[in-house]
């Protein structure tokens, strides 16, 4: 049903649209590079609307950058398989958690 919230009237699919459009209009992959937080980009084998291609280069562009994919997975796999993608999230925070009690 979330998925669907956006087309739900022919206003909110125009809104949905509107900010789609907007969205596309700035690139902001140069600034990707002045971001110093890590940054976790999750991606889907069998995401049509998203390739995990595409998702592996722009967690590529973030100096602290990590790819994760979810086998089988496809675009909507945030609601289909939240506890897999939490526990991606909560590999990640724990790895960062890690890494930054080991720096000096």
């Amino acid at each position: 049903t979330q998925v669907l919230a956006p087309f739900s009237t022919e206003a909110s699919t125009m809104n949905y649209s509107r900010q789609a459009l907007d969205f596309w209009t700035h690139d902001t992959n140069p600034m990707a590079a002045q971001v110093q937080a890590p940054v976790l980009v999750i991606g889907s084998e069998y995401d049509k609307i998203v390739s995990p291609e595409l998702a592996r280069l722009v967690s590529s562009y973030f100096p602290y950058g990590k790819y994760a994919e979810i086998p089988g997975g496809t675009h909507y796999s945030f609601y289909d398989s939240p506890a897999l993608v939490a526990g991606l999230m909560e590999n990640f925070f724990a790895e960062v958690t890690q890494t930054e009690q080991v720096k000096p």
